[in-house]
Formats: C-alpha cells, structure tokens, sequence
C-alpha cells in the first residue's frame, strides 16, 4: 500500500545532481557580482548597464538551476494516488525504455463498476439510485452502491446506454476486472399469484380464475370454503 505522492522508483540521476551542484555554484557567484555591482553603483564605480548585466546573470544562472532540478525530478516516479502495487514488472539496474510498463497501481476502496442498460429503460436509472452486485468470486456476499455518473450519450451501435455505479470496498474484496451482475431496484415490491395454465378459465369477456381459501369453520364443523374470482392480467 502507499499514500499519495510516495516515491515508487527512482531513475539514476547522479550525473545530473552532480551538475545541479555545479549551476548552482554558477548561481552563487552571479549573485554575489550582482551584489557587489550594485553596491559600487551607490557610490558612482561601475555604470548602469553593468547593473543590468549582472541582474541578467543572475536570473539566466537561477533560471539553469530550476530547469536542472525539474529535470532531476523526472527521474523520479511518486504515487498520483493512494493505492496498492501489484507485481513488479522491471528488474533493479534494467534500462527503461520510454513507455515501460513498471507497476500496476490500483484504488480498491471505492471502486467502479461499469454496466449498460437499453435505452428502452433509460428513464429507469437515476444518478444516486442504490445498486446490488454480485459476483462468483463471492456467491453468497451482495455488495451495495449507488449510481454515481451516467454517459450522456447512447452507444450507436449497441444502442445501450453505459452507467456507472460506485461501491465501498474498505477490505479490498473486490478487484478491478472482474465480472459482476447490477442489479438496479424500482418500485416497490408486488405479491403475485401464479397458477397452472389448465386453472384458467378463458371466456369471451376475459380469462378469470378462482382462487378457493378457507374463512373458519362452518356449522358442520368443517373448513368454511369461498370461492374469489379474479381477472387475470400479464405480469
């Protein structure tokens, strides 16, 4: 794990330190002309324009020193964000070329997950709507989110619309890359009777079908039987 900004690798940059010293030295001195022109300025011994030229000297030699020290820099690589690493990719010694892959660095903790929807059912997704997930790698653990950014656009040739949802991974379960299911929840829960076809009663006016329960007990002393009729309608 590192934090922000932490040194993950540094380039040899001896040969340039060593010249930063150099600049640098370079640096004090013209101060020091620029100092002692313009003391002896005050009193008439040297001219104005060997004033301006040690000022000039000054600000190229300090100019030379913050162009070493930001190129000194680019030697090392620090952390853009915290994160863990993953497996080293270079050797210790190895030349880099430019583009070396060095390490993977990830943020486990909140993570992403990107999913589509039709876009019959765009108006069904709403930015900080709550998301179920889950994935093999865990079968019986649901993760919880919330809809965190929506594309402002359709896919043109999928004709899908990309969501993403931003999920709470404080254990560092799950890892970019894998494979999950979203699940965005409307409405509110329903109860629905289903029944076997051959319980249907189809007519003309519309297919219905009694539902039998039992309402106490009857003067006989058996179960008191009501028969409901109910329309049917498709789920």
């Amino acid at each position: 794990m590192v934090k922000a900004g932490q040194l993950i690798l540094e380039l040899n940059a001896a040969p340039l330190k060593a010249q930063l010293e150099q600049l640098k030295a370079a640096a004090r001195l013209a101060k020091q002309n620029y100092d002692r022109d313009l003391a002896q300025l005050k009193i008439q011994a040297v001219s104005q324009a060997a004033v301006d030229i040690a000022a000039a000297n000054l600000k190229s030699a300090l100019a030379q020193v913050t162009m070493q020290e930001s190129i000194i820099a680019q030697k090392s690589i620090h952390a853009p964000f915290a994160g863990q690493l993953g497996i080293r990719q270079v050797d210790l010694g190895q030349y880099l070329a430019p583009g070396t892959t060095l390490v993977n660095l990830q943020k486990l903790d909140p993570m992403y997950l990107d999913f589509t929807v039709p876009q019959a059912q765009i108006d069904l997704v709403h930015v900080g709507d709550n998301v179920t997930v889950q994935t093999n790698a865990f079968p019986n653990k649901v993760f919880t989110g919330t809809i965190s950014a929506i594309e402002p656009q359709v896919d043109i040739s999928t004709r899908n619309l990309k969501v993403r949802a931003s999920l709470a991974n404080p254990k560092g379960e799950l890892l970019p890359g894998l494979f999950a299911t979203a699940r965005v929840k409307r409405g509110e829960e329903k109860q629905y009777v289903t029944v076997p076809n051959s319980a249907i009663a189809y007519n003309p006016y519309g297919s219905t079908v009694f539902i039998v329960k039992s309402e106490g007990k009857g003067t006989d002393g058996k179960p008191k039987l009501v028969a409901a009729q109910l329309l049917l309608r498709p789920a």
